[in-house]
């Protein structure tokens, strides 16, 4: 995800192209293996983090690496969505006892436990390189999501263990998933709507789709959606709609859910989830960390 093609085919990096294919010539699996997460945690640090003007995670005030300091990011962990309010510039996991067991630590639900088993995967990170990976990539990766279904359970309420009750939305947005709201600025984007002429709700979400595109990583879009925004449910038009979505991001990762099991108009190059998958870490029981392992395995659909 974090490795452009292009640039993984420039001449500086033959030398580790040829490292792991003499690696695999040799039947040397495992060394194979650590080589790849080797080269993608680099591929992580300095094509994302530096790009975005960070050089450091911070997870639950604990850093990840053990170097100086300029422009941290920073993610913690709430205790059931304690102290919300005081999370301004932070990306949190809520921190209920489903998303605290998803992470990779085991089914512990005791922060204090996960951040010890952190400090010491993060001591030992030759050996445990994959999942301080995943972890920190589950942080930073940007997922929109556009489905009447997730947008209405984003309109309920979490309550806190503080007694404060927070959107679903703003919890959404602070993990990094974003939706249009169904009511923005007198902007209707309502995806229950069976009409998307009416109150301009097609050109208002054409225009949300225009504004977010570049800042996400993955997209995953209800295909009836496609088919409202389209007025159709024929192959080409679901495949011109993807396309020009693609236009405002070009390495945006679209995927396209639906309930109905894997749909007969489905375009063959397009990455496909059921939604019952996507709802088990949204509206279900919220897991970053899940979701973005989920989106990292959508497959194409012709493969």
């Amino acid at each position: 995800m974090w490795k452009d093609s292009n640039e993984f085919n420039s001449q500086e990096n033959e030398e580790s192209k040829y490292g792991l294919s003499s690696h695999l010539l040799s039947d040397n699996t495992t060394t194979f293996l650590k080589e790849v997460w080797n080269l993608w945690d680099e591929q992580f640090w300095s094509n994302f983090l530096l790009k975005q003007g960070y050089d450091q995670i911070y997870f639950n005030g604990i850093s990840a690496r053990n170097k100086k300091c300029f422009k941290p990011f920073n993610s913690k962990i709430l205790e059931h969505g304690k102290s919300f309010k005081n999370t301004i510039g932070q990306y949190i996991e809520i921190g209920s006892s489903n998303s605290k067991s998803k992470l990779p630590f085991g089914r512990i639900t005791d922060i204090g436990k996960i951040l010890t088993k952190y400090e010491k995967i993060k001591d030992n990170e030759e050996e445990n390189k994959k999942q301080i990976i995943l972890l920190h990539e589950s942080f930073v990766t940007r997922i929109g999501i556009v489905d009447e279904r997730i947008q209405s359970f984003c309109q309920s309420k979490y309550s806190a263990s503080d007694d404060e009750e927070i959107c679903f939305f703003n919890i959404f947005k602070k993990t990094g998933i974003y939706l249009p709201k169904k009511q923005e600025n007198n902007n209707s984007i309502d995806l229950n709507s069976s009409n998307f002429q009416k109150d301009q709700i097609g050109l208002n979400l054409k225009k949300w789709l225009k504004e977010s595109a570049p800042k996400l990583d993955f997209l995953l879009i209800h295909l009836g959606i496609i088919e409202k925004l389209e007025g159709g449910s024929d192959v080409e038009k679901i495949r011109a709609s993807i396309n020009n979505i693609q236009k405002f991001n070009h390495s945006l990762n679209i995927i396209l859910i639906s309930g109905r099991g894997k749909p007969h108009n489905l375009p063959g190059e397009t990455r496909f989830l059921n939604y019952s998958q996507v709802a088990n870490y949204t509206s279900d029981g919220l897991s970053k960390f899940m979701l973005t392992d989920l989106c990292q395995s959508a497959r194409k659909t012709d493969i």
